[in-house]
């Protein structure tokens, strides 16, 4: 494999997606409607070594994330998939990128081994529990390369850049493109920069009735980027108990009258950059997402 061009990183051809029975409490979520090309991030058991992406996402100041379903987008090759590794790293301040290892678990996808969108629920036995901060998270699925038939590339979705960039590192050059530090995905493809993925809770099950998934999917937060207000559509019978914005870092920024909340947000006090709008019901679903303040 030494002395392969770059692109065997990437895919090119069409990527299937599933309809996912989404956790009932959604903790975070970027790009789960994107159809752009992928991005490998997989261990090869026959070629001496992993390649691993990875993306940031942030923790707000004051919560605790107890996650049991993470969920990503992504296209594969022919061979099935079995187990999954997931890690979660901590953030460098200093060359935000990621740090160490601080969850490293093996899971075997409850989306079966033919559908490249990966689902994975934790065991209860080994929690996933996040402290306010920031994070990146790994998704690799355990798999032979077999001569191309062995590959699954993660969703990569456009610009402008949520937080930062996605990292990707392959630590024993099985490649020989010389990624054995972490580079930036930009130099793959500058408009595409962020991978999809979805945290989430399940609270033992993640059985949805068909009004809850509709009324989750349906909500939509537009213009992104935005300038002066956002608009949140398609509410229809979610009843809000909070609205808040968080800075880029997880620092609260605002909190929404939700007695004279009507369906629309003035921003025109924040100065740029990236916040998390973070809306929760009385019934402690939450809806969380990125927007960008021009």
């Amino acid at each position: 494999m030494k002395n392969t061009s770059l692109t065997v990183f990437i895919i090119f051809f069409g990527i299937s997606f599933s309809v996912f029975s989404q956790p009932p409490i959604i903790f975070y979520e970027q790009g789960m409607n994107s159809t752009s090309p992928g991005i490998t991030s997989q261990v090869f058991t026959d070629l001496g070594g992993p390649v691993f992406a990875a993306d940031d996402f942030v923790v707000p100041v004051g919560e605790q994330w107890d996650i049991d379903r993470i969920e990503s987008l992504g296209s594969k090759n022919s061979n099935p998939l079995s187990d999954v590794q997931l890690i979660i790293w901590s953030h460098d301040p200093v060359s935000s990128l990621p740090n160490t290892e601080i969850y490293d678990v093996v899971i075997t996808p409850t989306s079966g081994p033919n559908d490249p969108n990966i689902i994975l629920d934790i065991d209860p036995n080994n929690p996933l529990v996040l402290s306010e901060g920031t994070y990146w998270i790994t998704i690799a699925p355990i798999l032979a390369f077999s001569g191309n038939a062995g590959r699954w590339y993660w969703t990569r979705f456009g610009s402008p850049v949520v937080g930062e960039e996605f990292q990707i590192i392959d630590p024993n050059d099985v490649f020989g493109a010389g990624y054995t530090n972490w580079i930036r995905g930009s130099i793959f493809n500058a408009n595409l920069v962020n991978l999809s993925f979805r945290l989430g809770s399940c609270n033992g099950g993640c059985t949805l009735s068909v009004k809850d998934q509709t009324q989750i999917n349906e909500i939509k937060i537009f213009p992104n980027p935005a300038e002066d207000i956002i608009f949140i559509n398609n509410l229809n019978e979610i009843d809000l108990s909070s609205i808040k914005i968080y800075d880029s870092i997880g620092r609260l920024i605002k909190s929404i009258d939700i007695l004279n909340f009507e369906s629309q947000i003035k921003i025109d006090d924040l100065v740029p950059g990236f916040y998390i709008i973070s809306l929760t019901s009385k019934d402690n679903r939450k809806f969380s997402k990125r927007f960008f303040k021009k």
